[in-house]
């Protein structure tokens, strides 16, 4: 093996404006140089020339042993990446809620639009009073975000108005085409007997309201809560009759 070149001594190309740090040895005629862009070109030995002091004229005061070991982390971590962008994350379709969240004045509460799908959304909210409608939100809402459109008084939600959402998703990745949302809800105290559930998005416990699903689990959990008291009884043959019945006289 030719030694008269060391791995980490750092050489310029003859016929070329490159350089960099000898890498690997291949045989007695070849090297391997990584230049500042960290890949490893291959070079005869008799096509350059070793740079002596290089690291001092340059002011660069990371050793030709650093060098190598800078090249490979970066390497594995450009390799790290294309494995991540490889793998696709998954694409969430349905996750579009109204929450009603409890303030901490008593008695009030504030209503958002919770965005938990993969899809950017474009909102409008009015309120329904009358047949009559009046916009009273608008909003872009990103995914895993939310945005408030309504406060209230708790004691006085049948006073509340109808709400009506009208919702487009968007999304730069390639999908089915997904219709308009156009959905009026009227919440209701009932609506509102039920435990408050962890809402994630706004950190805090509250009741859910789908806008892109149908919505079973209040209904099931109402049914649940009533038949759950129903008294059971506890004889089956509630009435006992003594003694003997005459017939005949129930005869025609």
């Amino acid at each position: 093996m030719n030694m008269e070149y060391k791995i980490g001594e750092f050489v310029r190309f003859v016929d070329e404006d490159i350089e960099g740090y000898i890498t690997s040895i291949k045989n007695n005629n070849l090297i391997g140089v990584t230049d500042d862009s960290g890949f490893e070109i291959p070079v005869p030995i008799n096509k350059v020339t070793k740079v002596q002091d290089e690291t001092t004229k340059k002011g660069n005061t990371t050793s030709p042993v650093e060098a190598k070991k800078r090249v490979k982390e970066e390497t594995q971590r450009q390799t790290s990446q294309d494995i991540l962008l490889k793998t696709p994350a998954e694409f969430i379709e349905k996750g579009v809620f109204v929450g009603v969240i409890p303030q901490q004045i008593p008695g009030k509460a504030d209503l958002y639009v919770s965005n938990n799908t993969s899809f950017e959304i474009l909102i409008s909210v009015s309120a329904i009073q009358h047949q009559n409608a009046v916009g009273i939100s608008r909003e872009i809402i990103k995914k895993n975000s939310s945005s408030k459109f309504f406060s209230g008084e708790l004691n006085s939600i049948k006073l509340w108005p109808k709400f009506n959402f009208q919702i487009l998703r968007f999304t730069s990745e390639e999908r089915e085409i997904t219709k308009p949302i156009d959905k009026t809800i009227k919440i209701n105290s009932t609506d509102l007997s039920i435990e408050p559930e962890p809402l994630p998005i706004l950190k805090t416990n509250g009741w859910l309201f789908p806008l892109d699903q149908q919505e079973k689990r209040k209904i099931e959990k109402l049914k649940e809560k009533h038949i759950s008291h129903r008294p059971g009884s506890k004889n089956k043959n509630s009435i006992k009759i003594k003694g003997k019945i005459d017939l005949s006289r129930f005869n025609r």
